[in-house]
């Protein structure tokens, strides 16, 4: 578990959160009340869903308006098994980890994501399909409208550079230029104070493709994700043809022992 707990009051503007987000290079904040204990929690979905796309100023937006309100709690003691179960369960991607009451850490996805518990399969096994798209020309504000409507973490951008690297990826005919994901709007934007209006698509996004092949293990993909602490793999068929992508959520579901529908969240 992560020990080293950022915090925020309720009445926090969402620019200071992500702000903190971005500092501490942490995927989500708990947030205090009048107690001493959590109130809600703040991750970058609830970021780029409740403040970007719905068109709110994360400058005078307060925490507390935008955060889930219900922290999902796990003792210490209990076994990793537990925290997949309670995952997957709730669709959530970070526990608070009691001890007597107390929140003493957070638990993210990728951090019980063990290679031993994923079953003997290739990625192909667990990628969600289709792929979410956003043209390389598209603002921002359209990008997390997308990312909200399609019930996605990242978004493959699609169109050509111009100046286009060797090996240039492609996806059902479509030329992919990078890929942007929730923690680029929440880092790059909205800790950046950028207009999400005006800023575009191609400023923002990673251009360095993380991919595996469509056949490789999954538990290979899995001891990535843990070791890079990545959400997302890009998986292709071809060295050049996108195919899908593998969230850690899949991941999490394929130890339970579930298949993720065709259009799962990522």
């Amino acid at each position: 578990m992560i020990t080293d707990l950022q915090w925020a009051n309720r009445h926090a503007a969402v620019r200071q959160v992500a702000g903190l987000m971005a500092r501490h290079e942490v995927g989500t904040v708990l947030v205090t009340g009048a107690g001493n204990g959590p109130v809600g929690i703040v991750n970058g979905t609830d970021l780029v869903r409740r403040v970007i796309a719905e068109d709110r100023n994360p400058l005078i937006t307060q925490v507390h308006e935008v955060m889930t309100r219900s922290v999902v709690m796990l003792e210490e003691n209990r076994p990793i098994t537990e925290a997949v179960d309670l995952m997957t369960a709730r669709n959530v991607r970070h526990l608070g980890i009691g001890r007597e009451g107390r929140v003493v850490g957070i638990v993210a996805a990728c951090d019980v994501v063990v290679k031993d518990s994923i079953p003997i399969a290739s990625a192909r096994t667990a990628m969600t399909r289709p792929l979410a798209t956003i043209p390389l020309g598209a603002t921002c504000q359209e990008a997390a409208v997308r990312m909200a409507s399609a019930a996605v973490g990242c978004l493959l951008v699609t169109g050509r550079r111009v100046r286009p690297r060797p090996g240039q990826h492609r996806s059902a005919g479509a030329d992919i230029a990078g890929i942007l994901t929730e923690r680029d709007l929440v880092r790059k934007l909205v800790a950046a104070d950028r207009d999400p209006y005006v800023t575009p698509v191609c400023s923002l996004m990673t251009t360095r493709l993380r991919t595996i092949a469509i056949e490789d293990p999954l538990r290979f993909a899995g001891e990535l994700m843990a070791c890079e602490r990545l959400r997302h793999l890009i998986i292709t068929g071809s060295p050049d043809e996108i195919v899908g992508i593998l969230s850690v959520r899949d991941i999490l579901r394929a130890i339970n022992g579930t298949r993720p529908p065709g259009a799962s969240p990522q």
